[in-house]
C-alpha cells in the first residue's frame, strides 16, 4: 500500500508543481535582459517597463520606467538610471518599434529619471518635464540638453501631452515630481512619489516633503480614482493599494 500511494505521489507531483514552475518560467522568459544594468519587459504588446540599476553606497538599487507605443506616438517615460543605459535602451527600442521615441516625459530631477538627458539630446528626442525639474536639471546639465516644461503645466496642476496627462499632486519624493496618466490602460505611472508593496518606509531623501506626501498621494487618489495599475519609481508593479500603502507609510513618516 505505501509503496502504491509512493508511486501515485511521484506520479501526480509534478502535475501540481507545473503550473507555478511555468508560470515563473513564462515570466522569467518575458524579461530581457539588456545588459547588468538594464532589462525591459511587457505589460502589453504597446506598453513595456524598462528597469535598470545603479550602485549607492555599495547598495544596487532598481528604477522603473515606462514605454507606450500608441498609433504612431511612441512617448519614453523617464530615462534609464544614467546615460550609458540610457542609450542602450534607445536602441532596442529602434529595434522594438522601428523609431526612436517621439517624446519622453521625465518625472523629476534625480538621476534615475532625468540621468540620460545626453542620449535623449543626442538622438533629438524632445524631452518635457515640469517647471520646477526644468530649474533642477539647469544646475546639472547644458542648456542644450535640457528639457523644455510640459505645455500648460506652469498655470496648472494637470496638463495634457500626446494621449497622456501630467499631473503635479503637490512635493512628496521630491519637490517637483508628477505623475503621468494613461487613460486607456486606467494606469498611472507613479514614480518615486509611490511606493512599491514591499517598501516598509518612506525613505525620505533630500528634498523629500515629510509634511506634504500624504496630502500628495491623497491628490492623486482623488484624481484617478479608476487607477488598476500602479507603478512606482522602485519594485514591483501593482495596482491601487500600492497608493493606500504610500500614504500609510507617508503618515506613518511624519508622526513625531
Amino acid at each position: 500500500m505505501r509503496v502504491t500511494q509512493l508511486l501515485l505521489l511521484l506520479f501526480f507531483a509534478p502535475l501540481f508543481i507545473a503550473p507555478a514552475c511555468l508560470a515563473a518560467e513564462t515570466q522569467d522568459r518575458n524579461i530581457i535582459e539588456l545588459s547588468a544594468d538594464l532589462q525591459v519587459y511587457p505589460l502589453t504588446d504597446d506598453v513595456w517597463v524598462h528597469r535598470s540599476w545603479a550602485d549607492l553606497a555599495g547598495t544596487r538599487y532598481p528604477a522603473n520606467g515606462l514605454l507606450i507605443n500608441n498609433d504612431d506616438t511612441l512617448v519614453l517615460i523617464d530615462t534609464a538610471w544614467g546615460n550609458d543605459s540610457t542609450a542602450l535602451l534607445l536602441e532596442w527600442v529602434t529595434v522594438k518599434f522601428g523609431k526612436y521615441p517621439d517624446v519622453a516625459i521625465l518625472t523629476h530631477a534625480h538621476a534615475d529619471r532625468i540621468g540620460g538627458l545626453p542620449a535623449l539630446a543626442e538622438h533629438h528626442i524632445p524631452a518635457y518635464v515640469h517647471p520646477m525639474t526644468r530649474e533642477l536639471a539647469a544646475s546639472q546639465y547644458p542648456e542644450e540638453q535640457l528639457p523644455e516644461v510640459i505645455p500648460g503645466l506652469e498655470k496648472h496642476a494637470s496638463a495634457r501631452l500626446e494621449f497622456l496627462e501630467a499631473f503635479y499632486p503637490g512635493p512628496a519624493h521630491s519637490p517637483d515630481n508628477i505623475v503621468v496618466w494613461y487613460d486607456s490602460m486606467k494606469l498611472l505611472f507613479g514614480g518615486c512619489a509611490v511606493k512599491s508593496a514591499d517598501a516598509g518606509d518612506i525613505h525620505y531623501v533630500e528634498g523629500s516633503s515629510p509634511e506634504g506626501w500624504e496630502a500628495a498621494i491623497g491628490n492623486i487618489q482623488g484624481r484617478y480614482p479608476e487607477a488598476t495599475t500602479v507603478i512606482p519609481g522602485h519594485g514591483a508593479v501593482g495596482g491601487a493599494q500600492l497608493l493606500d500603502h504610500t500614504r500609510k507609510l507617508a503618515r506613518q513618516g511624519n508622526q513625531p
